[in-house]
């Protein structure tokens, strides 16, 4: 055995472990993104499904009145989702409207379309987890 194979054997041995490295790292920094992602799909989920309940129970005061994490909730639309911002802000301007009728007069009807909307929603929300 020469030397000039023992160095291309050497070469081509630190070539593999290298390419080894990256792919595994690679690999690690993808699962880790997927699962922020689930998270941050899981918490979206967690507060819409909250504002939900104070609809339900006509508890209501305006997702974009600074409750709710409403906040929170856009910036993850936004950030991580931007394909529901459209449909999230229907969903927002229907609860909005639909609160100061509450406020002013008590007056509940258009819920059912807020139900169909929170219910389109978390269909969006499930399609999206499945993309991950």
């Amino acid at each position: 055995m020469d030397i000039g194979s023992m160095f291309a054997g050497g070469v081509i041995g630190l070539v593999v472990a290298l390419a080894k490295d990256w792919f595994l790292e690679n690999k690690k920094q993808k699962e880790k993104e997927k699962q922020f992602k689930r998270e941050k799909l899981e918490k979206a989920f967690m507060i819409l499904n909250d504002y939900q309940n104070k609809i339900t129970s006509l508890e209501l005061v305006g997702l974009s009145d600074g409750k709710y994490d409403s906040l929170e909730l856009t910036m993850i639309i936004k950030f991580y989702f931007p394909n529901l911002e459209i449909f999230f802000g229907e969903y927002v301007v229907m609860t909005t409207e639909f609160s100061l009728k509450l406020k002013l007069d008590r007056e509940t009807e258009g819920i059912e379309k807020i139900y169909k909307k929170y219910g389109e929603m978390c269909k969006l929300l499930v399609e999206e987890s499945k993309k991950i």
